[in-house]
């Protein structure tokens, strides 16, 4: 098993420039709709070849079809991130990496394109 994973956020076109202009992915607070398993920055393995449908499913089972429509599968950041750097749940058929704490994306090999 390779000590490396390759996590994939997915989110808006609106959210990209802010994410590179400000060098870090910002983790979801507690509490909110975006953190079921609490504080973090979510990702999963699901990678673009999957399909917007089955991404905005895995990644929100609750109004999936919202954020699919609103644009939250458009991008994608595919960070090469340590596999101790993240916790790794599988919910139900979801599958979910969390990273507590900001993401600096200089700190890692990153890439971000359109899904």
């Amino acid at each position: 098993m390779s000590n490396m994973v390759d996590f994939y956020h997915y989110t808006s076109e609106a959210s990209v420039d802010l994410i590179i202009n400000s060098g870090m992915i910002r983790e979801s607070p507690d509490g909110g709709a975006d953190a079921m398993l609490g504080p973090g920055v979510y990702g999963t393995a699901v990678t673009p070849a999957a399909g917007k449908r089955a991404i905005a499913n895995n990644n929100w089972a609750k109004g999936w079809q919202t954020r699919e429509r609103g644009g939250h599968v458009d991008y994608v950041f595919k960070i090469r991130i340590p596999r101790q750097s993240v916790l790794e749940y599988n919910v139900g058929t979801r599958h979910i990496y969390l990273h507590k704490g900001a993401i600096v994306l200089g700190t890692y090999e990153w890439e971000c394109y359109e899904v």
